[in-house]
């Protein structure tokens, strides 16, 4: 329903579209019908208002004024014009502030429907574009947000930060948003934290959020200060009675520190869930000492992952005591055997996370506390061991094979497939080794995943083709191709035309 408000100082004629209009009918509500210029300014000032019938002679004023100033100050609001005889120079005036038609006094009704019918039209298909144009933007900043806090070595083009109406220069903090469990608060989705976190307070900049993964967000917040941001955040927690955790970097001050901040509330995420500790903490307000961290290589997690899909407890052992002697011998290995103990449980429990069906974390959180408090690095090994054989009989009960796992990944390309999405990629965000993850979409599927990944780009694109007017480039960057040839070569290779080709036929 679109707002109208009408404007004639002729109170019959006033009156007369006022009471005997059906404008419900055709889609749009009056909220005002006035006499005067400043009357009509009063109300577009303070109600949402999308379109003004204005009359263009008024008494001792000119409707072209009201036009004028319209066009001026709320360019979105669509004017239509009374006059009560043909004036070639009205119009040329009018068309100047692009009035979409004119009315001749006495006015048909039958006209005055067919003028409305069209206008509600434009109007619809002006929100499809606006709301397309929307949606692009969104998902150029979120692929431009993933790109910031993978690469350390990735440089902002200011001319883009500029399109995304994003300010270079600005206090910012970064918020890690994790959700506890698969079964908890499904609907915490970029809109869920939309409607409930951004809207609900004041910010002097909107925030920005982007995905991270199947369970984790990202929320840039501009122009806050840290404790103003944490009794916020915690404020909304206790208020909507969701389970997350949400880890929020010290304060940077250019968006070329994204990376930074995001390995902060990395850590802050991870010492959140280690410390078993409140639902909002923030990097500096960590105790554990981080300088010594023990990170798994990629050839360490790809024998773990193999260990847990296979469920061969005798090479997971193995390799663990393993790891252990090798962390024995440093110096510093009372840290690093923390650190490897907690990584190790972290990296088993995200597994079963995802293969496992109605697990709770928090049911192993005292398994971590208990190895940080240990100071012996015999007593830290014998108790990682049993940490790792007890956790045993949950991995026996995973199954990888589960069909919300891939739900889990198709939910994921589709909101991802603008990005620079690989199988490597997928495999680590999905805890799976590659090589499994190609099998499960070629057994499942039945397409291997660049297949598939094409056949959602080009899906998304040929939707893009019939409903918006956006230049083929355009559409190309939208969903993921780099250079508009070979999307195009892609897209003819898929659909037997070019993208140019399919945009007017009558094919859908």
């Amino acid at each position: 329903m679109y707002n109208l408000l009408l404007v004639d100082d002729e109170k019959i004629a006033l009156d007369g579209l006022s009471h005997y209009v059906q404008w419900e009918d055709m889609g749009f509500h009056l909220k005002g019908a006035v006499t005067s210029i400043a009357e009509a300014k009063n109300i577009i000032e303070y109600e949402n208002i999308h379109v003004v019938l204005t009359d263009i002679e008024l008494e001792r004023e000119s409707g072209l004024d009201l036009i004028q100033w319209v066009h001026l100050n709320y360019p979105t609001i669509v004017c239509v014009v009374l006059t009560g005889h043909r004036s070639f120079d009205y119009a040329q005036k009018a068309l100047r502030y692009n009035v979409f038609d004119f009315l001749i006094k006495p006015i048909q009704f039958d006209t005055l429907r067919i003028t409305f019918s069209r206008l509600k039209s434009k109007l619809e298909a002006s929100e499809t574009i606006n709301r397309k144009n929307d949606e692009f933007l969104q998902l150029k900043k979120v692929s431009f947000f993933n790109k910031m806090v993978s690469d350390q070595n990735f440089i902002p083009d200011p001319v883009l930060l500029a399109q995304m109406e994003i300010a270079p220069y600005s206090t910012l903090l970064l918020a890690r948003i994790s959700l506890s469990d698969k079964t908890v608060s499904p609907e915490c989705t970029r809109s869920y934290l939309f409607d409930n976190l951004i809207k609900q307070y004041t910010w002097t900049h909107q925030p920005d959020i982007f995905y991270m993964g199947p369970l984790e967000f990202s929320v840039i917040f501009y122009d806050v200060s840290e404790s103003t941001l944490s009794e916020q955040l915690t404020h909304w927690l206790n208020s909507n009675d969701v389970i997350l955790k949400i880890a929020i970097s010290g304060e940077f001050h250019h968006l070329k520190n994204l990376y930074h901040a995001h390995r902060q509330a990395g850590q802050a995420l991870d010492y959140a869930f280690w410390k078993h500790s409140e639902s909002v903490i923030c990097f500096r307000n960590m105790e554990l000492p981080q300088e010594e961290r023990c990170t798994f290589s990629e050839e360490l997690k790809a024998s773990f992952m193999a260990a847990l899909e296979s469920k061969n407890l005798n090479t997971m052992i193995a390799l663990v005591d393993n790891e252990l002697l090798s962390l024995c011998r440093s110096s510093n290995n009372i840290n690093l055997l923390h650190s490897f103990g907690i990584e190790l449980f972290m990296f088993i429990s995200h597994f079963l996370k995802n293969y496992l069906p109605g697990y709770a974390e928090n049911e192993n959180m005292q398994m971590v506390r208990q190895i940080i408090s240990l100071a012996s690095p015999d007593d830290i090994c014998v108790y990682i061991r049993k940490c790792v054989f007890s956790m045993w009989s949950l991995v026996k009960d995973s199954s990888t094979h589960s069909s919300n796992t891939l739900l889990e990944i198709q939910k994921y390309i589709n909101e991802h497939y603008m990005d620079n999405i690989s199988l490597h990629h997928l495999a680590e965000v999905f805890f799976l080794h590659p090589n499994y993850l190609s099998r499960m979409f070629k057994e499942k599927i039945g397409q291997n995943f660049i297949d598939y990944l094409t056949s959602v780009r080009v899906e998304k694109a040929k939707d893009l083709l019939k409903t918006t007017n956006w230049k083929i480039g355009e559409i190309s960057l939208a969903v993921g191709y780099e250079t508009p040839k070979y999307f195009s070569n892609i897209f003819k290779e898929k659909c037997g035309m070019t993208p140019k080709e399919y945009r007017i036929s009558d094919v859908k």
